[in-house]
């Protein structure tokens, strides 16, 4: 056995070649995909966390919902590197609600733009007010 010579063609060589260059493309395929999910995902998060912020106005005596989320939108902004192509971001509001817009692409090896946009909106919390308006409803209800 041990002198017997194994004959073997290209075949395998050619066939492992060609499945290891699919396989690394499909990966990167992947991973590129990955970072733009991962992208959307944490700016969504953030978006959540900034018009959640800045509704708590009413618990928080003397601040402007939108001004809150202005300045929690800034700091949450600053975590996140690298920052996507083509970024554009706003955080506000009025009276009643606080909003934030989020437009970002991620590029998908070089050449084709996968591009995200969100906006978040919330109304503003007033817990005060809304229960006094509940007692004075079920006192008036009675």
């Amino acid at each position: 056995m041990k002198n017997k010579k194994w004959k073997r063609s290209g075949a395998l060589t050619v066939e492992a070649s060609v499945l290891f260059g699919t396989l690394c493309i499909v990966m990167g395929i992947l991973i590129s995909l990955t970072i733009h999910v991962y992208r959307r995902a944490w700016y969504t998060a953030a978006a959540c966390e900034t018009v959640l912020t800045g509704s708590g106005r009413g618990v928080l005596k003397g601040t402007e919902g939108s001004a809150l989320a202005q300045r929690k939108w800034e700091e949450r902004k600053g975590d996140f590197f690298p920052e996507p192509e083509d970024f554009f971001s706003w955080a506000g509001g009025g009276e009643k609600n606080v909003q934030v817009q989020v437009q970002g692409s991620t590029v998908f090896w070089g050449c084709a733009d996968l591009s995200f946009c969100l906006e978040k909106e919330m109304k503003i919390l007033r817990p005060v007010t809304f229960v006094r308006q509940a007692a004075a409803w079920k006192e008036g209800g009675d």
